[in-house]
């Protein structure tokens, strides 16, 4: 992660009031929700793809990209001081929302698919 996305990462974690354990857990669970929507035909190349290093990087890149969306948009650095219950609970809602895998329109990176579709045929060729 780049300095510049760490400072926003660390700035909306911050404003929302959300530990570093929370939003890991956030990315692990979207990430794993992605997986089965996308691949919802086969239990096999969910496993794979969920096994795969290049899977989690790229979920971790696109992420990254959405919280940046999210700091533009939201005006992170005038709502980091908001103390009020309100103003956080709609810009956590804003978060979850963006984030929310069933309704993202991405694909996951060619070269993540084709190690996916390899491992699984050899899977099947056993």
């Amino acid at each position: 992660m780049t300095e510049r996305a760490q400072y926003r990462h660390d700035l909306i974690l911050r404003t929302l009031r959300m530990d570093e354990d929370t939003h890991r857990h956030l990315v692990y669970e979207q990430g794993v929700r992605y997986v089965e929507i996308y691949l919802e035909h086969s239990r096999e190349q969910m496993d794979i793809m969920l096994a795969m290093p290049e899977y989690w990087a790229w979920w971790e890149r696109q992420w990254t990209a959405r919280d940046g969306q999210f700091y533009r948009n939201q005006d992170i650095e005038y709502w980091s001081a908001a103390s009020d219950k309100w103003t956080r609970s709609l810009l956590c809602e804003f978060y979850y929302m963006l984030h929310d895998a069933e309704f993202l329109d991405i694909r996951v990176e060619r070269n993540a698919m084709q190690k996916m579709n390899k491992a699984y045929c050899e899977l099947r060729n056993r």
